[in-house]
Order: C-alpha cells, then sequence, then structure tokens
C-alpha cells in the first residue's frame, strides 16, 4: 500500500505571464477526482497557495500534485520535525526538473512553481539541491559550459545570466544535466552519492524533466501555448480598453522560442529501471523525507500513460522501503542463529 496523498494547487498556474491590468495565468483543469488514476492514492486535498504559504501541513512520505510550489509545506514540515529534535538534521533535497526552480520572488510573484526552492532557501535549513535532468539551455542562465544548444538560447540565456535571474542561494545548488545521464535510476544514484550521509533527503520529480511525455505544461508544444495566450491577452485588453504591458509580451514571445528550442533538448527517458530505483531507496531507508511527483495534468493524460510512469515510480519507491524496514529483523535472526 503506497498511501499517497494528491496536492491539487487550486491557483497553480504562470504567475510570471501577467501582462493586462487585470493579469492572467495559463488555464488549469480541476478534476475533482484528482490523482485517483494513480495507484495507492487517498483523498486529494485541493488547497490554495496562501493557504499553502500559512498553515498546510501535509502528512505522509508519498505526494502527488499539479503544481510544484506544493514542495514548500511538504519541506516545510519535515523542517518543523527535525528541529522539534534535540540535534536537529538538515535536509538535502533531488530534484528532477528540466528546469532551475529557484527564480527571484518579489511582491507580485511570491510562492510560486518557479520560485519554491528559492521561499524554501530563506528558511536555512536545506543544505543542499541537486537538480537533476535539467535542460542545457536552463542551464545555461545559471553558468556558462560548452554543450550544445541553438544560439538563440545561448544568448537568451547569457542575457538573464548576465542580469542576475539566479541570485545567489544560501544552499548549495549542484546540477546533474539531462545529457549526463542514462535514465531515471542513473540520475537518482548520482545524486544521492552527492548528498551529505548525515541528512535526510527529500525527492522531487517535476515530470517535465522526462522526454516527450503529456500531462505536463511544458512539453514540446509549449511555446505554441505562450504564442496563443500572448494573442488571447492582447485581445484582452483591447476589447476591455485596459492597459497593457507590451514589454511583457515581448518577453512572453522571447521565451516562447526559448521554451520551445528548451524543450526540444534531451531529457531523460520516459522508462523506469525499478529494481535500481527500488535499491535505491532501500539504500535511503529511513532518511528519506518524501518522494514528490509534481507539474502532473490529469485531464492531458487521456491515455493514461503517465499515470502508469508515476504509479510505478511510486511501487519502485515502496519496494526499496519495505525492503529497508525488513532489514534489520532478517539481521536479528541471523545473530540469533
Amino acid at each position: 500500500m503506497h498511501d499517497i496523498l494528491p496536492i491539487f494547487v487550486t491557483d497553480g498556474g504562470e504567475d510570471w505571464y501577467d501582462v493586462a491590468e487585470k493579469g492572467a495565468k495559463l488555464p488549469i483543469s480541476r478534476p475533482e477526482d484528482f490523482g485517483s488514476v494513480i495507484a495507492g492514492t487517498r483523498s486529494p486535498d485541493y488547497v490554495s497557495t496562501e493557504e499553502m504559504a500559512l498553515d498546510y501541513l501535509p502528512a505522509g512520505k508519498f505526494f502527488v500534485s499539479n503544481d510544484h510550489a506544493a514542495t514548500y509545506p511538504i519541506a516545510i514540515r519535515h523542517e518543523m520535525a527535525a528541529f522539534a529534535q534535540e540535534d536537529p538534521v538538515g535536509l538535502s533535497l533531488v530534484v528532477f526538473d528540466a528546469h532551475l526552480d529557484i527564480y527571484p520572488q518579489d511582491q507580485d510573484s511570491g510562492l510560486t512553481k518557479a520560485t519554491v526552492f528559492r521561499v524554501l532557501d530563506e528558511k536555512e535549513f536545506i543544505e543542499k539541491i541537486i537538480f537533476v535532468g535539467t535542460r542545457a539551455s536552463e542551464e545555461l542562465i545559471l553558468r556558462e559550459h560548452n554543450r550544445k544548444v541553438a544560439e538563440y538560447n545561448r544568448q537568451f540565456a547569457k542575457d538573464w545570466r548576465e542580469g542576475g535571474t539566479f541570485e545567489e542561494m544560501g544552499a548549495q545548488v549542484q546540477i546533474i544535466p539531462a545529457d549526463e545521464i542514462k535514465d531515471f535510476a542513473d540520475g537518482l544514484e548520482k545524486a544521492l552519492a552527492l548528498c551529505n550521509p548525515e541528512n535526510r533527503v527529500g525527492i522531487d520529480v517535476d515530470l517535465d524533466a522526462f522526454e516527450k511525455i503529456d500531462a505536463v505544461q511544458y512539453e514540446e508544444k509549449f511555446g505554441e501555448q505562450l504564442e496563443k495566450f500572448a494573442e488571447e491577452r492582447i485581445a484582452f485588453a483591447k476589447k476591455n480598453k485596459i492597459g497593457l504591458d507590451e514589454g511583457k509580451i515581448r518577453e512572453i514571445r522571447d521565451y516562447a522560442q526559448f521554451a520551445t528550442n528548451e524543450m526540444a533538448e534531451k531529457g531523460i527517458p520516459a522508462k523506469l529501471d525499478r529494481a535500481k530505483i527500488a535499491a535505491c531507496f532501500e539504500a535511503l531507508g529511513d532518511r528519506l523525507a518524501f518522494l514528490h511527483v509534481t507539474e502532473y495534468e490529469q485531464e492531458k493524460d487521456g491515455k493514461g500513460k503517465v499515470a502508469k510512469l508515476v504509479s510505478e515510480l511510486f511501487e519502485a519507491a515502496s519496494e526499496g522501503m519495505a525492503a529497508a524496514s525488513n532489514k534489520p529483523e532478517k539481521e536479528n535472526e541471523e545473530d540469533d542463529e
């Protein structure tokens, strides 16, 4: 029994794309049975970003959500438990994500999917964040490298990097790029080897880290979605005779091109080596703080392929955790003999 808690962020979406006086977000669909297509889930929680930032503390170790901002209350619950102990234990985060969600927050953005790790970093209990499966163009926003990317993206990333998009973090940030790992299990093994063995470990899996996957917002046609969105917001502003941020429209269109190129880059193959994944979780044992799979858009998953992938991941993790819990009992039996 996996006992997975589905969390649906009711106001999730893209705050970054506010362009008219009243602002807007890319639309999200709210299924009344969010998470039910994934094996081992319980009844879902429907919460707002404000609730998550204030007093929402989800219980358990396994979670699935529609928005990466849900990592905030999941990790905060660990902080509260850790610092209630006489000897507080730090947290290392392993984050599978095509993007680096350490974008700066401002008065307008606050807690979002793009700023979640920046907001958590301010709490000063996360020692290290290891991003796994980051696309080559995204990494260029943080640091230079010579791996192949479209020239447009190289210049776009340079402008953002030199503009200070990613400010220094309190936590140590490391990257294991998508084009330097074979598959999910390989990335997980490499990331866990970089974690402080004294720390507990939280594992976050943004589904857009996988290649050619449906049921996520950031997929191969994301750039087209942004272009359509920009046209809709221009029409909205004209119809209602309200102000339009022309600079933001240009920014959206520039980013649309960047995103189209970025999502065509190598990601993680959408297949799982269950045995190796289970072995990783067995090795973690009680050090696992949580496993959170996020950015799942259930309404787009008509054939259930992504639900199957997510279910397999939780099954492998459960197998590993069960094996870890049985270890002391087996060792004791051998000692008795």
